[in-house]
């Protein structure tokens, strides 16, 4: 990272052009392999973060799993925080995640989470903050059982351990990463990866108010090419994978959504199926588009909100 910091005040400064190392390869299939690291600008536990510019940094990817599976890619491309982390008046921008890492056997590597922000835990508080075309990384391709996931949240994303509350900030044309392709089914039906869901902000629990969200967009499900290996025993080629849900925002639990505007945002398409049908097999199914072109909810609570152009992707 650029900075690595504990309670620490940060005012007035530009964090730019910063980026982790990729993770270690794993060669063997009882082990496992590294991941990128973690907080390309800034990884930071506590800190006030106030007037300053995080743009263009980046974490690691994810290595290749020669003969198990592939590394994922490291997670907060513009700021890695934990606990009371409080980020006030600033623009982050261009930020991306690494891509997972591709796998010769068994499945491959996530592209890492949260493009911009990656919140681990605790109750960080984001105001007035531009977020501003960050990006997650694709997932990669991998050989059995199925390609790696897109990064989730390119905007940001908030664990399962954090409540976070965000206020009068912007999301303006955050992306997530493709699926990986999936191209061997030697041992599973396979498939492709899903879709990083969550186009700007990917969340479980907290609060969001007054905020805008616009041009956000998730991933493209991966392709599933590869027809079966084992014959007749499983003669279904491998599927494509579905596209992200959650256009501008995915909740996975209870989160208050107030006053907020979601305007023009979609979801990727779904992965399809390659036809290649030897040894008596026949092609897989095709993965669906994406939910949620505006807001995909499992338990959220949405008041005073206009959501307006959304578009879904289309099945592969």
């Amino acid at each position: 990272a650029g900075i690595w910091c504990q309670s620490a005040v940060i005012e007035g400064c530009s964090i730019i052009a910063n980026r982790t190392g990729g993770g270690g390869a794993e060669y063997s299939p009882s082990g496992g392999p590294g991941n990128g690291g973690d907080g390309g600008g800034i990884c930071c536990n506590s800190a006030t973060i106030r007037d300053s510019i995080i743009q263009s940094n980046a974490t690691g990817s994810g290595p290749p799993g020669y003969v198990g599976i592939g590394g994922f890619g490291g997670r907060g491309g513009g700021l890695y925080c934990g606990g009371s982390t409080v980020v006030d008046r600033c623009t982050i921008s261009l930020n991306s995640t690494g891509i997972g890492g591709e796998a010769w056997e068994y499945g491959a590597g996530d592209g890492g989470d949260g493009g911009g922000i990656y919140a681990a835990d605790g109750s960080p508080v984001f105001l007035h903050c531009d977020v501003v075309r960050n990006s997650t990384g694709p997932g990669g391709n991998g050989c059995d059982p199925k390609g790696g996931d897109g990064g989730d949240g390119a905007g940001l994303y908030a664990s399962v351990a954090c409540v976070p509350t965000v206020g009068s900030c912007y999301f303006l044309t955050n992306a997530t990463g493709s699926g990986g392709d999936e191209s061997g089914n030697w041992w599973h039906h396979g498939s492709g990866g899903s879709g990083g869901s969550g186009g700007a902000v990917f969340c479980f629990n907290g609060s969001i108010s007054n905020s805008v969200f616009q041009e956000n967009r998730t991933g493209d499900g991966g392709w599933g090419f590869a027809a079966t290996f084992k014959g007749l025993d499983d003669p279904q080629g491998a599927d494509g994978g579905p596209g992200g849900d959650g256009g501008g925002v995915y909740v996975a639990g209870d989160t208050t959504i107030r006053n907020c505007l979601f305007i023009g945002n979609g979801t990727g398409n779904g992965g399809g199926s390659d036809p290649w049908t030897p040894l008596g097999t026949y092609g897989g199914n095709s993965g669906r588009g994406g939910n949620g072109g505006g807001l995909w909810s499992a338990g959220a609570v949405a008041a005073n909100c206009t959501i307006w152009g959304s578009t879904l992707g289309s099945g592969g």
